[in-house]
C-alpha cells in the first residue's frame, strides 16, 4: 500500500512524539540510576602488563594504570619515539622506558582539555621517558588493549602544578621589519626558552632575557620552566614581515614546484586578469623577468572577485600550494598549484592589453618530448624535464597552433599534438604511440567540455589560446573564449583484413565494456552496434573471448551471478543481423568476488560458432584440459577481487587447442605520469606480474604434458607488450603476436592521448609462424557519437593449425 503524503506526515509526527516521550522517561531514569562501568578498586594501581591482562579478562573497566611514556601511537601495534611524527591525541606507555615490543605497549587516548594539554608529547616531547599514572577506562584502542576517557594524570613525584603559559606580544601576524617581540609568564622566577625556526623548544633552546626584533618571517615557539613545577604548554606565534619592495609573480613562483613564499603573506602583487572562474581568476605580470624558468602568472583565490579580463589588479594575501580537482587519492598523487588566497584586491586599471601568449612547439617554445622527470624533482630543468617545463608556464598565456586531436574527448578534456620540431611515431590518426620509457609528454590537454565531440585525427582550423592549469594529475590548457572550429580528419572505423578461411581458425578478444541483459544499463543501440561490429568489422570469428560480460541484471546487487541472458541478448542480435548462431560458455563467479561494479559480477567467457569449432565435452585422457571449461586461480588468493582467467578447449578439424580468456587487474594504484611521485610508481603492476606467473605456469603445464599442444592466451591484460606482466605471461613458451606488428598499428586503447596495447593475443611458440593478427580499430579512436561500442579495440588472430601439426 502507498500511503498518501498527509498520512505520512501524521505518522511521522506521532512517531516523533512517542520517541520524545520515551527519551524523557529514559533521561529521568538515568538521573536516578546513571549508567555504570565496572571499576577496579581505586587504590589498585596497575602496571601496563597487568592492565593488558585485566582488559583481556574483564573487558571494558575503569582503572588506574602506571607506566613510562615511550612515544606516540601511529597505528595498530605501531609506535614511534620520533618527535617529528608526534601529534597531541595520544601517548604510548610501557613498563620499561625503552620498550619496543608492541605486545607490551598500551596506547592511551588523550581527550580534549587539560589532560591532553598537559600530557601530550607533541607539545611536551620531554615527557618521553617519564613515568606517569593515568586514570581512565580500559578499552580497545587502535585494535589493542588501551586506555581511554582519561580523567586524571600524575607524573612521578606528584608534580601536577604547572608554570603559566608564555604570553607573546604581539601575538603574531603581519609586522614591519624591526618589530619588537616580548615574552612573559605570570609564574614568578620561571625561565623562558624559545625558538625562532618553528622547532619545539627545549631547555637547550634560546633563553629569553630581553625583547628581540623581527627582521624576517619567523615562527616563535616558547615555553616556561621552573624547578618543582611542570613545564608550561608551548605557545606559538607566526610573524610575517611586510615586503620592503613589491613582490612580483615570478618571485612567488620561483624556480621550483613549491613557492619559496609558501605560507607567507605578500602585498601589492600586480598582474592583469586573463581568465575568471567561480573561485577566482588567473593573472599575469606585465613586467616579466628574463628567466624562462619562472612563471609570470598565478591563480588568485577570491570568490565573487568582480574582476574581468583586462583588469590590472594589486593583491594582498597568503601564498598557498593548493591541490585542486582530482581523484580520491589526489593528496598523495597530484601536484599542487601555487595561488594567493586574497585578503585585499584593488583594480588599478581596466582594459589593459593582455601579455603576448607563448607559442608551444616548433614555432615557439620546444616541448620536452621524451623525459617527464629524471631527477625526482632535485633539479628544476624546464628544457629537459616536461614536468618542470609545464610548471614554468603555470597559469601563463600560451598558444597552440595547428592542433591535431590525439584521441576522443573524455571527461571534458581533449588531448592534442602540435608540430614540435621532432619526428615522433604516430598512429594512422596522429596519436602518439606509448613506448617503454616514453610517455610522450609533448601531448597537450585542452579543456573543451563534456559535450565537445572529437575523434583522433580531427584538427582545429584556428589557433587555441589559453592558460596552463592542472587537475586530475595532468596539466591542462584552459582556453580563453570559444575553441576554433574543429575540422573532421576523415578517420573511419576499420574492417579486419583477416577473412574467414575454411582451413584456418579465427580467434578474437573483445572487451565489451560492462555488457548485460539489463536494457536500462546496456542500450539496444549498443547491442546492435556490437552485433554489427562482430559481423562486419571482425568478419565473424570462430571464437570470441569476451571480457566484462555482466550478470543478467547488471549492477542490480541482488546476488544474481548467471549471465546466460546477457549472452543470449548479444547472440540473438548477431543472429537477427544474419550472423552465425554463436553459443556461449563461462563459469559464473561467486557474488561480488571478482571485482568490477558491485552486483555486476563481470567475468570472462567465450562466444563460439558450433558450425566451425566444437566445444570439447568428453573427459578423455587425450584432452588438453582435465575439465572444460575451467577457471584458473579459483583457490588462489592472488585472484581475489580479480577476474579469474577461463580456459576452454575447442576442436577444429580434428585438432584440439586451448584458448584462455584473461582480464587482469586494473591499473588503479599506478601513479600518474605528471604527479608528485617521481619516478613513476606502478602500484598495480606487482599483482599483474603474480597473476601472469600463474597463467604462464598453467600454460606451461599443458605444453610440458602434451607435446606440440597449441595454447592461445587472449584478453584485456591491462598492461603493455613491453611491461613486466606481459613479458612474464609470455615467458619462454609463448609469442605475443602484438609484438610482430608494425609499431604504428600496435594499439587497442587510447588513454590521455597515448595509443597503447592493453588487449593481446599470445600463442605457443610452435604456432607463431602460422598465425597472423590484427587489432581492429573501431573504438579507441572514437566517441560513441562516431559509432564506438566499447572503450577497447578488439583483436583478431587467424591460425593455420594444419601447418602447426605438420611442422611438429
Amino acid at each position: 500500500m502507498i500511503e498518501r503524503p498527509e498520512k505520512n506526515g501524521k505518522r511521522k509526527f506521532e512517531e516523533e512524539t512517542g520517541l520524545k516521550k520515551f527519551f524523557l522517561v529514559l533521561f529521568a531514569v538515568l538521573l536516578v540510576f546513571p549508567l555504570m562501568v565496572p571499576s577496579i578498586k581505586a587504590e589498585t594501581v596497575l602496571t601496563v602488563k597487568e592492565a593488558i591482562e585485566a582488559f583481556k579478562n574483564t573487558g571494558k573497566v575503569n582503572a588506574v594504570v602506571e607506566g613510562y611514556i615511550i612515544g606516540y601511537t601511529t597505528g595498530p601495534s605501531k609506535y614511534t619515539n620520533d618527535s617529528s611524527k608526534f601529534a597531541d591525541t595520544n601517548i604510548a606507555i610501557a613498563d620499561e622506558p625503552g620498550e619496543t615490543d608492541p605486545a607490551k605497549i598500551m596506547p592511551v587516548q588523550l581527550p580534549p582539555g587539560e589532560v591532553r594539554k598537559a600530557v601530550n608529547v607533541k607539545d611536551h616531547p620531554e615527557h618521553v621517558g617519564k613515568k606517569v599514572r593515568l586514570t581512565g577506562t580500559l578499552e580497545l584502542y587502535f585494535s589493542s588493549p588501551g586506555l581511554k576517557s582519561v580523567t586524571a594524570y600524575q607524573f612521578e613525584g606528584g608534580q601536577q602544578e604547572k608554570v603559566q603559559d608564555v604570553q607573546i606580544s604581539p601575538n603574531g601576524g603581519t609586522v614591519d621589519k624591526g618589530a619588537t617581540v616580548t615574552l612573559s609568564t605570570s609564574t614568578e622566577g620561571a625561565t623562558i626558552y624559545y625558538t625562532l625556526d618553528g622547532m619545539t623548544p627545549t631547555m637547550q633552546s634560546l633563553v629569553y632575557t630581553a625583547p628581540f626584533t623581527i627582521s624576517k618571517d619567523v615562527v616563535v615557539k616558547a615555553m616556561a620552566v621552573k624547578e618543582g613545577l611542570a613545564s608550561s604548554n608551548i605557545t606559538t606565534a607566526a610573524f610575517l614581515v611586510k615586503n620592503e619592495k613589491p613582490v612580483r609573480i615570478h618571485d612567488i613562483q620561483g624556480t621550483s614546484h613549491i613557492s619559496p613564499y609558501e605560507g607567507k603573506n605578500v602585498f601589492d602583487v600586480e598582474g592583469v586578469v586573463t581568465v575568471v572562474d567561480n573561485n577566482g581568476f588567473y593573472m599575469q605580470d606585465i613586467k616579466p623577468d628574463e628567466d624562462m624558468a619562472t612563471s609570470e602568472a598565478i591563480y588568485i583565490f577570491k570568490r565573487q572577485s568582480g574582476v574581468k579580463p583586462g583588469d590590472l589588479v594589486a593583491v594582498d594575501g597568503e601564498v598557498d600550494e593548493y591541490v585542486g580537482a582530482g581523484y580520491s587519492d589526489k593528496m598523495k598523487t597530484d601536484l599542487a598549484g601555487t595561488q594567493i588566497k586574497a585578503s585585499r584586491l584593488t583594480v588599478k586599471e581596466s582594459n589593459v592589453v593582455l601579455p603576448s601568449s607563448i607559442v608551444l612547439g616548433k614555432d615557439g617554445l620546444h616541448i620536452p618530448s621524451e623525459i617527464i622527470d629524471n631527477d625526482s624533482f632535485s633539479v628544476f630543468d624546464p628544457s629537459e624535464d616536461a614536468i618542470d617545463f609545464y610548471e614554468s608556464l603555470e597559469g601563463m598565456l600560451v598558444e597552440v597552433r595547428k592542433a591535431v586531436v590525439a584521441g576522443p574527448q573524455k571527461y571534458g578534456d581533449v588531448f592534442v599534438t602540435v608540430d614540435n620540431g621532432t619526428s615522433e611515431l604516430r598512429t594512422r590518426g596522429g596519436t602518439p604511440i606509448l613506448a617503454a620509457g616514453d610517455y610522450n609528454p609533448e601531448r597537450l590537454s585542452i579543456k573543451a567540455g563534456r559535450t565537445f565531440v572529437a575523434k583522433a585525427g580531427d584538427f582545429f582550423k584556428g589557433n587555441i589560446t589559453g592558460v596552463v592549469g592542472y587537475d586530475y594529475g595532468n596539466y591542462r590548457i584552459i582556453p580563453i573564449g570559444q575553441l576554433p572550429e574543429l575540422q573532421d580528419g576523415g578517420l573511419q572505423r576499420e574492417r579486419s583484413a583477416i577473412k574467414p578461411a575454411i582451413d584456418k581458425v579465427t580467434v578474437a578478444t573483445f572487451n565489451i565494456e560492462n555488457f548485460s541483459a539489463n536494457p536500462e544499463q546496456t542500450s539496444d543501440e549498443k547491442v546492435q552496434g556490437l552485433a554489427a561490429a562482430i559481423i562486419h568489422n571482425l568478419n565473424m570469428p570462430d571464437i570470441i573471448a569476451v571480457q566484462e560480460m555482466q550478470d543478467n541484471n547488471g549492477t542490480v546487487n541482488d546476488g544474481t551471478t548467471d549471465a546466460s541472458l546477457s549472452a543470449k541478448r548479444l547472440i540473438d542480435a548477431i543472429r537477427a543481423n544474419k550472423g552465425p548462431g554463436y553459443k556461449y560458455v563461462d563459469v559464473a563467479p561467486e557474488n561480488n568476488q571478482d571485482g568490477g561494479a558491485p552486483g555486476a559480477n563481470i567475468r570472462v567467457g567465450f562466444l563460439y560458432n558450433p558450425t566451425r569449432v566444437q566445444f570439447v565435452q568428453s573427459a578423455d585422457h587425450k584432452n588438453l584440459l582435465p575439465q572444460n571449461p575451467m577457471r584458473i586461480g579459483t583457490d588462489n588468493p592472488l585472484f581475489n577481487d580479480t577476474r579469474k582467467p577461463l580456459a576452454a578447449e575447442f576442436q577444429f578439424k580434428g585438432q584440439n587447442f586451448v584458448v584462455i580468456s584473461n582480464h587482469l587487474n586494473s591499473k588503479i594504484g599506478d601513479a600518474t605520469p605528471f604527479g608528485k611521485i617521481q619516478p613513476i610508481v606502478l602500484g598495480s603492476e606487482s599483482k599483474r606480474v603474480e597473476l601472469a606467473t600463474e597463467v604462464n605456469r598453467f600454460m606451461k603445464n599443458i605444453v610440458d604434458t602434451k607435446k606440440n599442444a597449441v595454447v592461445i592466451a587472449v584478453g584485456d591484460m591491462n598492461d603493455f607488450q613491453f611491461s613486466k606482466p606481459l613479458q612474464t605471461l609470455k615467458g619462454d613458451i609463448m609469442t605475443n603476436m602484438m609484438e610482430t606488428l608494425p609499431l604504428e598499428t600496435r594499439y587497442t586503447y587510447i588513454h590521455d592521448g597515448n595509443a597503447q596495447v592493453l588487449d593481446h593475443i599470445l600463442v605457443t611458440n610452435n604456432a607463431a609462424l602460422y598465425t597472423k593478427v590484427q587489432p581492429v580499430h573501431i573504438n579507441a579512436e572514437f566517441m560513441y557519437e562516431h559509432g564506438k561500442v566499447s572503450d577497447h579495440d578488439p583483436v583478431v588472430a587467424q591460425i593455420d593449425l594444419k601447418k602447426v601439426r605438420k611442422a611438429s
